[in-house]
């Protein structure tokens, strides 16, 4: 099975919701977001509800939101950006 890291937390769910990767081949995602709080977490997954996921329930989405959440990294919680442009990158040799 192909493994991945991803690097945008809205287009990674997309991409999970219209079935191009598994959940399953996501090793991480590392995000532009800053999600430190349930409550940060809601208003994220709030905001993209009504953009990049509108046309999924939210009873569908919730669940995996939640789950690729906990494999998720907020560099800019440190002050940090990450800075690329690509959705996934392919990691080789390495399953989850």
């Amino acid at each position: 099975m192909t493994v991945f890291i991803g690097f945008s937390l809205s287009f990674c769910i997309k991409d999970i919701l219209e079935e191009k990767v598994s959940a399953d081949q996501v090793l991480a995602i590392i995000s532009s977001t800053k999600i430190e709080t349930s409550e940060s977490a809601n208003r994220v997954f709030d905001q993209y509800m009504k953009s990049y996921w509108s046309k999924w329930n939210p009873e569908t989405v919730r669940p995996l939101f939640d789950k690729m959440l906990r494999r998720t990294v907020h560099p800019r919680i440190h002050g940090l950006r990450h800075g690329i442009q690509k959705t996934w990158v392919e990691i080789p040799g390495i399953q989850c």
